[in-house]
């Protein structure tokens, strides 16, 4: 027969509290010592400091070594955003790479200051376009009144 897990629990506390407590006699045991010589502290045997160990730096593959250069690109470009790639490179801006993005004329070094001339290009546009009202519709309400709102058209 299958309990809920309401039994299942209650039965589970009542097992546990009746288990009677565990009372320790004599010298407690010995704190377990740290695996290896902690990092910036002196070693005792050789009275030098002790350092992290090494890691390597180089990539191991092909793929790892050109990952690292598109991170170290995307960093340098200061970690923009998708809608930053379209901004300046166009709609296919997301998807290329920063060889391809540096052969349309912007590279990672150079990211922010035409990211900058973009915005500004864009906010004078948007002076020199406003946004252009509709002329006013006419609706029909439910009781047959004519009430007029008007729509805003955005360019």
């Amino acid at each position: 027969m299958k309990r809920s897990k309401k039994v299942a629990k209650k039965r589970t506390r009542k097992a546990i509290a009746v288990q009677p407590a565990v009372i320790v006699t004599g010298p407690l045991p010995a704190p377990v010592a740290a695996v290896g010589p902690a990092v910036g502290q002196i070693n005792a045997d050789t009275g030098k400091v002790n350092e992290a160990p090494k890691k390597s730096d180089a990539p191991q593959t092909e793929a790892g070594k050109a990952r690292s250069v598109g991170i170290q690109d995307y960093i340098k470009a200061g970690r923009p955003k998708p809608h930053d790639f379209e901004m300046v490179y166009g709609p296919r801006g997301i998807r290329m790479t920063w060889v391809q993005r540096a052969a349309a004329g912007v590279d990672a070094a150079h990211f922010q200051a035409a990211l900058a001339e973009c915005q500004a290009a864009k906010k004078m546009w948007a002076e020199l376009h406003p946004v252009a009202a509709e002329p006013e519709k006419k609706t029909v309400g439910s009781e047959g009144e004519v009430r007029a709102t008007a729509v805003a058209r955005t360019v």
